[in-house]
């Protein structure tokens, strides 16, 4: 019986003889749902692709209630392309760019500039950490930006046809990587972690995107022990709201609430991930301050 694929959920597996842990996703209605009211061109709506199932990789790193947002900033064509995913999987995102070419690599389209990972907990402070952008694509960014901010051996893959986004990671555990450290000599488990990544990065883009999880695996990883864990569902959905845009504009200064204001007397917002047009009566504002 043909295996079907399940999208729009993380897989996390781990190796049962050792401290390598890997996640995978394939996002289809997620993804197809945040493009959906936008029009970008097809270069970003890959991106987009990309780093919603980055960030959906990520989001396993979280021990808390809240989100992770992945962000890169440039100074080229493209400005921003940013993702979040929360601890329930809940995703969105959203590009900022002028003038795009039809092609070419993140770090060509950005230019001189960073990628920015934000842990934002319900409760509690958030944490930043940030590595310049010296790699060409998002997946060598991140493997770049682990490697720098938690010395953790990081593989990762991503792909995006503009119909199917997917993602693919291997990690060595905190533990796993300290103790290699702390050897500083080659070891069975840095062995393994050598022969694991070689056997990843035989995975195509074609596979990664149109196999389940479960073939993916099995044909990387048949030789090894490894135990796939219950799947996250993976939904997108936007925390924007009128309540929330009502607060931002209540702080702003009369003078500023009437420059731009409508003829009507009202104000049209849009929430960038979403395209939801929210509209305010500006007096209304005004009383409520």
């Amino acid at each position: 019986m043909t295996q079907q694929i399940q999208y729009d959920q993380l897989n996390r597996f781990l190796f049962e003889s050792s401290q390598v842990r890997g996640e995978i996703t394939q996002l289809d209605k997620s993804y197809k749902q945040a493009i959906a009211s936008h029009d970008y061109p097809p270069i970003v709506n890959q991106l987009i692709g990309q780093a919603m199932a980055a960030a959906s990789l990520l989001s396993a790193t979280i021990k808390f209630e809240g989100q992770l947002i992945l962000q890169f900033q440039g100074q080229g064509n493209l400005r921003i392309l940013a993702a979040e995913c929360t601890s329930d999987g809940k995703v969105r995102a959203v590009a900022r760019y002028q003038d795009m070419p039809k092609k070419g690599k993140l770090i060509d389209l950005l230019g001189k500039g960073q990628a920015v990972i934000t842990l934002q907990p319900e409760k509690g402070e958030p944490w930043q950490g940030l590595v310049p952008l010296e790699k060409p694509d998002m997946a060598k960014c991140l493997e770049d930006y682990f490697q720098r901010s938690e010395q953790l051996p990081t593989h990762i893959q991503l792909a995006c046809d503009g119909e199917i986004a997917a993602g693919f990671m291997l990690q060595a555990m905190p533990e796993s990587a300290n103790n290699a450290r702390a050897a500083d000599v080659t070891t069975e488990e840095s062995d393994l972690w050598n022969t694991v990544v070689a056997l990843a990065a035989t995975l195509k883009k074609e596979e990664l995107l149109h196999l389940p999880e479960s073939v993916i695996l099995h044909r990387l990883f048949h030789e090894y022990g490894v135990r796939l864990f219950d799947p996250k569902p993976i939904q997108f959905s936007c925390r924007c709201s009128k309540e929330r845009l009502a607060v931002s504009l209540s702080a702003m200064s009369e003078t500023d609430l009437d420059e731009i204001q409508d003829e009507k007397g009202q104000i049209h917002a849009n929430c960038e991930y979403c395209n939801q047009t929210y509209s305010f009566d500006v007096t209304s504002l005004k009383a409520a301050k």
